[in-house]
C-alpha cells in the first residue's frame, strides 16, 4: 500500500473504513505480508486510521541517502571492477593467433538408390507443375477477353507483324511447350506470358480503337495468373 497518508486524505472516509475492516479481518488468519509506505515518519502517529495495523516493531524509518552515503557505497564497487578489468586485459597477449584454414568439406557421394529417388521426386514435381500450368492456360483461353492471345497472329492478315515483333508468342504455343516439357520452372513460363503482353503493346497502336483494347487486355493477361 503506497502512501497510506495520501490515500486517507484523498479518498472518502467510508472507502477507507471498508478497506481497514477488510485488512483487519484478513491479516490475522492469512499467510500474507502487508507492506505500506507513508510520506513522513510521523504520519501514522497522527490518528491514522491504519495505525493499529502496524506495531512499533513493525515500523521502519527510511530516509533518502546522502551524497556521502552514495559515494561510500559505490566507490569500492567501481574501484574493484576497474581493477579487475585491467587485470584481465593485462593477461591477454595483443597478438592474434592466426588459425589454419579449414579444409573444404567434400559432399558425401550419393548412392544409385539415392540418385534414383531424387530423380523420381523431381519428375513428380515437374509433372505436377505441368498439370498446374496447363490448367491455368486452359482457364485463360476460355475467357473471351483473352481470345486475341490464344492463337498465332495470322500473317496473311497482318503482313508486317514479324517486322515489328521478332519473337511471337501465344497461349496455344505455351500450351504446346507445356506438353513438350519445355518449362522447368514457373519463371520460364511467366517469361512467355509476359512476352505475349509485350508483343501486343509493341505492335498495336494506342491511337486505334482495336489497338487500345488489345493494349488494355495485355497487362490483365499477366495479372490473371497471380490468383492461381
Amino acid at each position: 500500500m503506497p502512501f497510506v497518508d495520501v490515500l486517507e486524505s484523498s479518498c472518502n472516509i467510508s472507502v477507507c473504513n471498508v478497506l481497514h475492516t477488510l485488512l483487519s479481518d484478513t491479516l490475522p488468519g492469512c499467510n500474507m505480508v502487508l507492506i505500506a509506505t507513508i510520506s513522513t515518519s510521523d504520519s501514522l502517529q497522527q490518528d491514522s486510521l491504519f495505525s493499529d495495523l502496524f506495531s512499533d516493531s513493525e515500523r521502519l524509518d527510511l530516509r533518502p541517502p546522502t551524497t556521502s552515503n552514495i559515494t561510500s557505497f559505490f566507490t569500492p564497487l567501481l574501484t574493484s571492477e576497474i581493477s579487475r578489468s585491467f587485470s584481465v586485459a593485462s593477461r591477454h597477449d595483443d597478438t592474434v593467433e592466426e588459425l589454419e584454414e579449414a579444409p573444404p568439406v567434400q559432399p558425401k557421394p550419393l548412392s544409385d538408390g539415392e540418385i534414383a529417388a531424387i530423380e523420381k521426386r523431381e519428375a513428380a514435381t515437374l509433372r505436377e507443375l505441368r498439370l498446374f500450368l496447363r490448367d491455368m492456360v486452359n482457364k485463360l483461353m476460355k475467357e473471351r477477353k483473352f481470345y486475341c492471345f490464344c492463337k498465332p497472329v495470322n500473317l496473311e492478315e497482318v503482313s508486317d507483324y514479324l517486322e515489328v515483333v521478332k519473337k511471337p508468342m501465344d497461349l496455344e504455343k505455351i500450351r504446346e511447350k507445356i506438353d513438350c516439357m519445355e518449362y522447368d520452372t514457373v519463371k520460364e513460363f511467366m517469361c512467355d506470358v509476359e512476352l505475349i503482353a509485350e508483343n501486343a503493346i509493341e505492335y498495336n497502336p494506342a491511337d486505334d480503337h482495336t489497338g487500345r483494347q488489345i493494349r488494355h487486355r495485355a497487362p490483365n493477361l499477366k495479372t490473371s495468373f497471380i490468383p492461381y
